[in-house]
């Protein structure tokens, strides 16, 4: 006797469709236990250090001055770490053609190098009706105008007003005094400086250019 074949009309497992989804095997490893920790050494990670976050920045190389500060007559007398000292301090303020940069009267805050472009002076003269002002001076790229005002708090008696684009320099006497405070070789200098321009002024009277 044999197997007598299927019924034409017996129902048989239909073959997978195309597409359809199948359990995926099991990743190599899924279901094994993790190896023990290395005996003798503490499982737990260690806190995340913040430290460098909140702690002292790092200090930077300081970017040299440009070559119109490091040549003035001022500043250019100061040794390179200093006059790179002073440059850092300092700020650049930029000025549009006829734009003002000291105003007659204005507490100027500190001493100016010009660094681009060029200024005008303008000084009152006369008084009462016939007062009026006149231009006194022109300043060039690279020379430092008001360093007295580093130690004194008065106003100025002249207007200067920018030429062309202009680009200063200022450093303030707040500035000042964190340099003096910090830097005693070079607050040394500084004060040398700003006696060697007041002698001079005194010596050789009035200048056109403010002290």
């Amino acid at each position: 006797r044999h197997a007598a074949p299927p019924f034409s009309g017996e129902r048989h497992a239909a073959p997978p469709f195309p597409g359809e989804r199948h359990a995926a095997p099991p990743f190599p490893g899924e279901h094994d236990a993790a190896p023990p920790f290395p005996a003798g050494r503490d499982p737990t990670p260690p806190p995340f250090d913040l430290s460098p976050l909140h702690g002292e920045r790092p200090q930077l190389p300081t970017p040299p001055p440009s070559p119109p500060f490091a040549a003035s007559r001022f500043f250019g007398r100061f040794g390179e770490a200093d006059r790179r000292t002073l440059w850092s301090m300092g700020g650049q303020r930029a000025f549009r053609p006829s734009e003002v940069i000291v105003e007659f009267g204005e507490v100027a805050d500190g001493t100016y190098t010009l660094l681009e472009g060029r200024a005008a002076l303008y000084r009152r003269v006369g008084s009462g009706e016939a007062a009026h002002e006149v231009l006194v001076d022109t300043i060039e790229a690279g020379q430092t105008f008001g360093e007295s005002w580093l130690l004194v708090n008065r106003r100025s008696d002249v207007r200067i007003v920018a030429a062309g684009r202009c680009v200063v320099h200022v450093v303030a006497r707040g500035e000042l005094g964190q340099f003096i405070a910090t830097e005693s070789h070079g607050a040394t200098q500084l004060l040398g400086e700003l006696t060697r321009v007041v002698v001079s002024h005194l010596l050789n009277g009035p200048t056109r250019r403010p002290l």
